[in-house]
């Protein structure tokens, strides 16, 4: 049986695992900012890739105007509208 202090590390391991990375783009600095924020954010809300790339995707849309992709995860998952 884990200690609470044992949980906690645990936790954070986890979420270290889970740090955004950019690894190609074409968008100037302050939407690769404003997408790493939006990445973090959506990390805490959703653990299914499609959802966090969903979320990303329409927040960009709303904020910069469509039609921006998003390709989240180690599986790579798109959403297109």
């Amino acid at each position: 049986m884990l200690t609470d202090e044992e949980r906690e590390n645990e936790k954070k391991l986890e979420i270290e695992k889970k740090k955004p990375k950019l690894l190609k783009s074409d968008i100037i600095i302050d939407k690769k900012e404003r997408a790493f924020e939006l990445a973090k954010e959506s990390m805490e809300k959703f653990s299914v890739e499609k959802d966090i790339s969903e979320y990303i995707k329409q927040k960009f849309d709303k904020e910069f105007l469509p039609t921006w992709q998003c390709v989240v995860g180690i599986k790579t998952y798109y959403y297109f509208r």
